[in-house]
């Protein structure tokens, strides 16, 4: 009875160690729809919390400053209203050359520069 109690606790704390290194080796997936967030870097090379692109910037509105972007010799990809990494690779470069802070992302500051008049740049 004590070497059934003795393998079972030996067999329980493999299992256990054996969850443990797949769960470090295999993390917890992100779900798709989840956005990745970088913090947002700055020319002095420190981290700050900037206003990110909100979710509801229209694709129209993407696809206005990839124009302008690309009007400027910042941005060689399609203009499909998407913010893919060109276009914020662009972004950042354009926030860069503008003295704003380097968010690679359609914040609302970068919009009010970039398309200004535009309004918010928000869809309903």
């Amino acid at each position: 009875m004590m070497r059934s109690l003795t393998a079972a606790a030996a067999l329980a704390a493999t299992l256990g160690i054996a969850g443990l290194a797949q769960a470090q080796t295999n993390p917890a997936p992100v779900h798709p729809s989840a956005p990745a967030v970088a913090p947002a870097t700055h020319a002095a090379g420190d981290t700050q919390t900037a206003e990110r692109t909100p979710a509801s910037i229209s694709p129209a509105t993407i696809q206005n400053a990839q124009q302008k972007l690309k009007s400027q010799g910042l941005y060689h990809g399609a203009i499909d209203g998407r913010m893919g990494p060109a276009t914020r690779t662009a972004l950042s470069h354009y926030q860069r050359k503008e003295g704003l802070p380097r968010t690679a992302m359609l914040d609302r500051q970068t919009l009010k520069r970039l398309l200004p008049g535009s309004g918010s740049g928000m869809s309903r």
